[in-house]
């Protein structure tokens, strides 16, 4: 049975060798594809970080000791103040800021600083922030009895307290994938699916050839497809183009009210008024979109049970925007299939796929989204 893409993206976000960046950006095309938004914006925000200044989640909220650093005869030496050993002009300030201590970088930021070196002349600034007004706080600083004088006062933070914030928010995330609606097939698609596959009279595996059959002769040669119209409509709507070059699929120029929809056929097509499939006014942005996903999807790796669910899904959104009374419901349900089908390619969860091909994915459901 084909994991469903919820499924995969839980065990994506669960896995602690993954990298959070990627687990969250595959969170936020699955929020996308289950009109989540919320969701979707948290991951977001995660991802980009907080501002300086403002409210922050409690799961980043730290705390961390206040180390002050000295160079006696060159060497380092490092040892914690505590808060009453710093001046008095600073203490209160100093309090309030550490009541507020947060890790407000972006998750990429975060999970690269438990990589990197510590080095004392160059302290990272994820694992140790600098105290606020340092060259005056230090000016200020009490004599010690050792007679340590300090170069440097920084918050201590370190590797755990950045893996366990780390750690909660993968936490969090997949709290937000089980909160999402089941997942796909939804229990109210399993019938919609069965009924696809009962009006079907092909073999799958058949017309899955024929489409990419079709593609190849599309991708050779462009399609020239002359279009008549009657002359009293050609009147009404005004000049015309004669002819239309279609690469791969199908075109409409304007509103396109009233057009004719010839789809996955090859040599020249003569279309009129009286006869083939009309798309519903309304309806030809949903028409145009469909076409072009699967002109994509025709070159994109996927898994026999996914195509055949894509390829069965446009045959249903063709047929009704074809029909004179068109199912929304039924359209609905069929979109929902066609983005169930892009949602792992926008993940990056296929094989071998690119950055260009997951953006390209992205904006298919973007589109889809929109035309319906």
């Amino acid at each position: 049975m084909t994991m469903s893409h919820r499924a995969r993206v839980q065990t994506l976000v669960g896995d602690p060798a993954t990298s959070l960046v990627q687990a969250l950006h595959a969170l936020i095309v699955l929020a996308d594809e289950y009109s989540h938004p919320a969701t979707a914006a948290w991951a977001r925000q995660e991802i980009d970080g907080y501002p300086a200044v403002g409210p922050v989640p409690d799961y980043r909220k730290i705390t961390a000791p206040i180390i002050g650093a000295g160079m006696p005869n060159g060497r380092e030496i490092r040892q914690q103040v505590l808060l009453a050993g710093l001046p008095d002009s600073h203490r209160e300030e100093i309090a309030r800021l550490a009541d507020g201590l947060a890790l407000r970088q972006g998750i990429a930021t975060l999970e690269r600083s438990q990589s990197r070196p510590l080095y004392a002349a160059s302290p990272d600034p994820v694992l140790r922030p600098g105290l606020p007004d340092l060259p005056e706080l230090i000016r200020l600083m009490p004599e010690r009895a050792d007679g340590l004088t300090f170069v440097t006062l920084y918050w201590d933070i370190g590797f755990g307290r950045v893996a366990e914030v780390l750690a909660k928010i993968r936490g969090m995330a997949e709290e937000k994938v089980r909160g999402l609606a089941a997942p796909y097939p939804h229990p109210d698609d399993i019938d919609h699916i069965e009924g696809i596959s009962k009006k079907m009279t092909l073999d799958k595996r058949e017309i899955a050839r024929m489409m990419r059959d079709i593609q190849k002769e599309f991708d050779k040669h462009p399609i020239r497809v002359p279009i008549e119209t009657d002359p009293g409509d050609a009147l009404d709507a005004g000049p015309v183009p004669t002819s239309t070059t279609i690469y791969n699929g199908p075109v409409f120029h304007g509103d396109a009210n009233g057009s004719q929809l010839a789809w996955n056929n090859s040599g020249e097509i003569n279309q009129q008024q009286t006869k083939g499939d009309q798309v519903v006014p309304g309806f030809e942005p949903l028409a145009q979109a469909v076409a072009l996903v699967m002109q994509g999807l025709a070159k994109v790796e996927l898994a026999d049970d996914d195509r055949h669910d894509a390829e069965e899904a446009a045959a249903e959104i063709v047929t009704e925007v074809t029909t004179e009374q068109p199912n929304t419901g039924k359209i609905r349900r069929a979109v929902k299939v066609l983005k169930g089908a892009l949602a792992p390619i926008a993940a990056g969860l296929t094989a071998a796929t690119s950055a260009e091909v997951q953006e390209w994915a992205r904006t298919a459901i973007d589109q889809l989204g929109t035309a319906l």
